[in-house]
């Protein structure tokens, strides 16, 4: 990989309507109910305790549309001093 390159990009879109869950199960100390897929794998999780959090991990033959890989170019460091110079063009 090109060192002026951050690291690879893939973008997907996957449906709305969310598939269910061949079995649920707790783990983590009993923190998150989790929902897994027909061959083990987690599809879900929910943390309750945590602001209600809810993840969701798609499998890639699943989405809808997507993109190739790509890479994008790492952006340019500049200081908060520079920034402004280079926006409102003040010294």
């Amino acid at each position: 990989m090109d060192k002026n390159y951050q690291r690879n990009y893939l973008v997907s879109s996957y449906p709305i309507i969310l598939p269910p869950p061949a079995r649920w199960g707790f783990r983590s100390e009993g923190k998150a109910l989790v929902g897994f897929d027909k061959d083990n794998g987690v599809l879900y999780e929910w943390y309750a305790l945590s602001g209600s959090q809810f993840k969701y991990y798609p499998l890639i033959k699943d989405r809808k549309y997507g993109s190739t890989l790509f890479q994008l170019l790492k952006p340019a460091q500049e200081s908060l001093h520079q920034k402004a110079v280079r926006m409102f063009g003040h010294t």
